[in-house]
């Protein structure tokens, strides 16, 4: 038998701004959350169909996803999309 090929790997989230800048975390879950309680909350939802979107969940200041403000409608991220949460700048890797 052969082995079997590896996953690809998943989705992941690069900081671009801050003390975290250059960190990466993987999107293994089906719902990441990121930002700051009180502040703002995004939430990305990895779909059954493969995709990913991104979403408000809580905070008076919405995320922007290529500078296009995201509300409580879900909005599909794709490769090399830069999203700006809470100050922070980040970019969905897939």
């Amino acid at each position: 038998t052969e082995p079997a090929a590896p996953a690809a790997p998943a989705a992941r989230i690069r900081v671009l701004t801050g003390s975290a800048a250059g960190r990466e975390m993987p999107l293994t879950k089906a719902v990441t959350t990121l930002g700051k309680p009180g502040v703002a909350v995004a939430a990305i939802h990895h779909g059954a169909d493969g995709h990913y979107t991104l979403r408000l969940i809580d905070g008076n200041t919405p995320p922007l996803v290529n500078g296009q403000p995201v509300g409580k409608e879900p909005v599909a991220l794709h490769g090399n999309d830069v999203i700006t949460l809470a100050g922070a700048q980040m970019q969905f890797l897939a």
